[in-house]
Order: C-alpha cells, then structure tokens, then sequence
C-alpha cells in the first residue's frame, strides 16, 4: 500500500504549514539572484566598440529549443561592423520559446553571447517577447520595468533581517509591509545611514 508515502508527504505539508514564510515586497525589495543563475541574454562588443559576433549562426544550430535566428552577412572593406569577415546583419532571440539553457552560450567562439541574471522578461504582447539585435547589443546597464530601493544578496535570511530591523514575531503587521516601510526609509528603528542606502 502507498500509506507511508501518504503519510510522509503530509508529514512534509503540516511541517510546511505553521512555518512562517519567508515574505519581500517586490519589486521595491528585491533578492539578487545568485551569480550562476541564467536570465536574460546580451550581445558584447570589442573594447574598440565593433561587434564581438560574427555571424556564425553556431548559437542557432546548437539550441534545442530554435529560439535563435542569426542571418549573416560579408563585412565592406569601407563599414566594418565586426572584426571578422562576416557580421550578424539581423540577430534574434524568441523568448516564449528559450528554455534558458546556457548551450548558446558555450557554442559561441568569440563569447559574443552572455547570460545576465536579469529575469524580468515580461511583455503585453507576443512580439516584444522577441529581442531583436539591437535590444541585445546593451552600451549601457539593463534597465529594469520597476524601480528597486534595497537589494538583498541571494542567501539573505528575510526573517532574520526584519528581526534586527524591529520586527517582532508576535506583531500583526505584515512582512511585506514591513519591508516596504525598510526600503523606503520609514521603518521605526532604522537608522538614516541605511535610509540613504
């Protein structure tokens, strides 16, 4: 009979239940990912300012999911866009297809394709959910769709920091509430060092 397995996995549920959760206010607090984590792609360039990809289309072969779609081009002896004879004239990558594998990543021989830990990909239609060539080349940090006032390492224990912030585990207010009020420099026991933070 499956009993042990039932009861084990209830075991699991009302353990799970009476444990306080582990609560931010996204996106005005936010938890950094950690630094292995893959999100969104970015195309690098030379220090010079050309292009690092050079229209191979290896990227494109090698993803399982055909997110990719690179067509290459001859560079002109007079507008050079890569150091390498070929370019990529048109590069994209469909995001409701990617699986966010990394292969891309490791086939490319000039490491032109990176992964950042940037996750917000959200989108009101499916054409913004593909990135074209332009949008990936990045002179600048990525901008993110909300505004973040605190940012927490990846390990952080949430409980932990609202408890040396004031928060006591018998109050009724919320933690994310809490948290809020902590990133926006309100918080009752906060000091203005961190404030300005």
């Amino acid at each position: 009979m499956a009993l042990p397995e039932i009861l084990g996995g209830m075991r699991v549920v009302v353990k799970n239940v009476f444990k306080r959760k582990d609560t931010i206010a996204y996106p005005e607090v936010r938890r950094r990912p950690y630094p292995r984590f893959k999100g969104r792609h970015i195309l690098d360039r030379h220090p010079d300012g050309l292009e690092k990809c050079i229209g191979c289309e290896l990227c494109a072969g090698v993803c399982p999911a055909d997110a990719i779609f690179v067509v290459g081009a001859e560079n002109s002896p007079g507008q050079r866009f890569s150091p390498g004879e070929r370019y990529a004239q048109i590069y994209q990558i469909n995001y409701l297809r990617c699986i966010f594998c990394g292969l891309c990543v490791e086939a490319c021989p000039t490491e032109a394709l990176l992964m950042t830990t940037e996750f917000e990909l959200s989108s009101y239609s499916r054409a913004e959910s593909i990135l074209t060539k332009e949008q990936l080349i990045v002179d600048e940090p990525i901008r993110r769709h909300w505004p973040t006032t605190k940012e927490l390492p990846p390990d952080v224990n949430v409980l932990a920091e609202m408890a040396k912030a004031g928060y006591q585990a018998n109050d009724e207010t919320n933690v994310a509430d809490e948290h809020s009020r902590a990133a926006a420099g309100t918080g009752s026991s906060q000091s203005g060092d961190e404030a300005k933070r």
